[in-house]
């Protein structure tokens, strides 16, 4: 039973009791904060566990527990896009209970033995620009439209918050582009909703886009805070992935604010920003999107994606 958060407690009892120390032995506090009886157990958050440094205080073992467990860090979502000849995946999704994962990829499992079982339901701006393709891949391509985006969203992402938890969200998926010009791909991850929109006057929400440019084949990392409010944040060299070729793209965002694009396995970009630590809100999740208005016949497909968290 981790120690009370507040009020009195005791060495002997309370603290020497948690650490495993003999009932009735006298318990020596800087021994206690040094961990001589019992390595400090640091699953606790490290103002829930003493610093182990002079002077030492019975104030640092508020709250702390000796059994505390690990977080239980792992994976959060996952989707094939597979459906059983449904026009779209907002159409006969089939729980992942009750069918097999296509595409070679397996259900991540988080620390306490949850498996995501429920398929996300996807909207999309416009039926112009955005299909299901084979009944295995979502598309975005070019919709002529100088005011929407073509674009793939979902907001069924359980929320994520890096500043109280800590850890790194992953998020990694497969991509084909074709091999014309103009259809840069963005994989947008969002932090603060604004109202499920598709970006006419508003709408978009606030958040990072990782993007990945056709004319260059380069990458780039943005971040919104408004609709009318978006900062480059950094943008790469040219060649960092191959059009007409599947690529298997990663980003991860860290809880001391790295953000980095992987594309098959190697770093591609990486730069720092520490505005949005909270991700996947109530009315937010992630969308892919293209270029408002792309080269007749040019897309991009999506053929799975998956989210998981590490420590």
């Amino acid at each position: 039973m981790a120690i009370a958060s507040s009020g009195a407690i005791k060495l002997n009892i309370d603290i020497g009791g948690e650490l495993g120390v003999t009932a009735g032995a006298a318990t020596a506090l800087g021994d206690a904060s040094g961990g001589t009886y019992s390595t400090i157990n640091t699953n606790n958050d490290a103002a829930d566990r003493p610093d182990g440094a002079t002077p030492h205080a019975m104030s640092e073992f508020y709250s702390y527990d000796h059994s505390a467990a690990a977080p239980g860090y792992g994976g959060i979502f996952i989707d094939d896009f597979y459906t059983t000849g449904a026009d779209d995946p907002m159409d006969a999704r089939i729980a992942y209970a009750t069918t097999t994962l296509q595409d070679g990829e397996s259900f991540p499992t988080d620390g306490d033995g949850n498996t995501v079982t429920t398929r996300p339901v996807w909207t999309f701006a416009t039926s112009t620009g955005t299909s299901h393709e084979s009944n295995d891949r979502i598309r975005v391509s070019n919709n002529n439209d100088s005011t929407y985006h073509a674009q793939w969203r979902t907001t069924n992402v359980p929320p994520e918050d890096l500043g109280s938890g800590g850890g790194t969200i992953n998020i990694e998926f497969s991509f084909f582009m074709s091999s014309s010009n103009n259809k840069d791909l963005i994989l947008y991850v969002e932090a603060i909703s604004q109202g499920n929109g598709w970006g006419v006057s508003g709408g978009l929400d606030n958040g990072y886009h990782f993007q990945w440019y056709d004319n260059t084949q380069a990458v780039r990392i943005r971040r919104r805070d408004s609709y009318s409010s978006i900062t480059t944040l950094a943008t790469s060299s040219s060649g960092k992935f191959t059009k007409g070729a599947w690529t298997t793209a990663k980003i991860t965002i860290e809880d001391d604010g790295t953000l980095t694009i992987f594309c098959n396995g190697t770093s591609s970009l990486s730069t720092t920003s520490t505005t949005y630590q909270s991700f996947f809100p109530s009315g937010a999740g992630i969308r892919f999107m293209s270029a408002k208005a792309m080269s007749i016949g040019e897309y991009s497909d999506i053929d799975w994606i998956k989210i998981w968290k590490t420590a």
